[in-house]
């Protein structure tokens, strides 16, 4: 994987590889499993709430998508940022190109 990112709760995993695939794993003791990607869209960085029941992602193109849990459907989020990192039940930090950062609860 060349990044990952785990639930504060530990029980949730997910990764992205080198060649923009997004996987999931279930805590510790799961397995990998490869998950389905955003319209093909690469997804460069994805971020994982405190519970698993939320997850941010960002594509190349530094569009944000949102994600509710594993069996969610992604949707794309207006805006731009080229990185997200998700807090708490439902917040989220991004920052843009112009390394502004913006902090958001919920979608």
């Amino acid at each position: 994987m060349d990044m990952v990112s785990v639930s504060g709760d530990g029980n949730h995993v997910w990764g992205l590889n080198d060649k923009y695939e997004i996987f999931y794993r279930a805590g510790e003791a799961g397995f990998w499993e490869e998950v389905d990607g955003v319209n093909s869209k690469d997804i460069k960085q994805v971020s994982v709430n405190n519970n698993g029941s939320g997850i941010w992602a960002v594509t190349v193109d530094d569009i944000p998508y949102f994600r509710d849990g594993r069996d969610g459907d992604w949707k794309k989020i207006d805006g731009s940022v080229k990185f997200v990192e998700s807090f708490g039940e439902s917040g989220v930090i991004g920052i843009n190109r112009d390394h502004k950062v913006y902090k958001r609860e919920g979608l």
